[in-house]
Parts: C-alpha cells; structure tokens; sequence
C-alpha cells in the first residue's frame, strides 16, 4: 500500500506536465516567440515594416522618459506623447520607432483597457509604419472614446497627433489644424 501512495502524486505530476504542454499545442493561435531581438531592442515580428522596424517600450522609465521630455497632443480617441530616442546618433542608420501603449482605469476595467490597447495597436500597424518619423518613442495613451470611436476616425486622430507634434516623416503632407 506505501507504494502505492508513493505513486500517486508522481503520476499525477507526469499527467499534469504532459497535460499542459498538449493544452499549449492545442491553444488555436499558436502564440510562439513573437519578439526578435532587434538594433533598438525587441521588434515585434508582425509590427516590421520595409526598413523601419517598430520597437516596443516595456519598461516604466522608457514611459516617463517620453512623458517628461517629449511634446503631447490628445485627440478625442488618444493621447500621443512623442521624445526623441534615447541613445539615438543622429545617422540615421537604424531607423527604428519606440512604440509603447498605456490606458488607465479611467477607461474602465482591465477588459476595457486592454480592448483599447488592442485597437490602438490596430491604428499603429496601419498608420505609423508609412507616416511617422524615424529615432522616436512614441507613446499611445488609450481614453473612453477609444473603445467606441469608429476606426477610421481612430486613424485620423493618429495621423493628426503625428502632425501636430511635427513626428511625419519627410514628404508627408501636415495635418490641418
């Protein structure tokens, strides 16, 4: 009987590792690796974009870096905060933008915000790669309207906020005011 007990637990933790790693095989969006590590620090692979690579901002003093040095203007979908990258040379020879995401508990619960930052990451694939400038951080902050303005508008706000802070890559018509 005490090999038996013995063997309970050491069956069950055998069944339960190979339960978890079938649970992840079978997990419907094949979540692997995403990030590479890139010049300016870790590229997301579905966010590169011909030579300019978009570099995500994870870390609390790359947030109030951009909110302490940088320009700011809010839309009624947004908030882009915009400072020049840190270390950045002046050659030109990495392009690469800082992009980071935020939405406070003003925009509601945790489903809430994280709907935000998923739309705002949407807005961010479709307009930066093409219309923002090259060597900065930017800094999304998500608002109520966020979750409700119809994305087209969304996308303006964004294409807005790059011309009012003077972040549109070279050629690129300004916003009006």
């Amino acid at each position: 009987m005490a090999f038996a007990i013995a063997w309970r637990p050491l069956a069950a933790a055998v069944f339960w590792q190979n339960a978890g790693r079938e649970a992840a095989n079978c997990f419907r969006h094949r979540m692997g690796p995403a990030l590479n590590f890139g010049p300016g620090g870790f590229v997301c692979r579905h966010m590169e974009h011909r030579e300019l690579a978009l570099v995500r901002l994870k870390r609390r003093a790359d947030f109030l870096r951009v909110a302490r040095t940088g320009q700011r203007y809010a839309t009624p979908g947004l908030v882009l905060q915009v400072a020049q990258r840190q270390g950045d040379t002046g050659d030109g020879s990495e392009a690469s933008l800082g992009i980071g995401f935020t939405a406070s508990k003003k925009v509601g619960n945790a489903v809430a915000r994280n709907r935000a930052k998923r739309r705002l990451r949407a807005a961010v694939d479709a307009v930066m790669p093409r219309h923002a400038a090259a060597n900065r951080d930017y800094v999304l902050i998500g608002r109520q309207a966020t979750l409700h303005r119809p994305f087209a508008d969304l996308q303006r706000d964004l294409l807005k906020a790059l011309g009012r802070t003077k972040s549109l890559a070279d050629g690129q018509p300004r916003a009006s005011p």
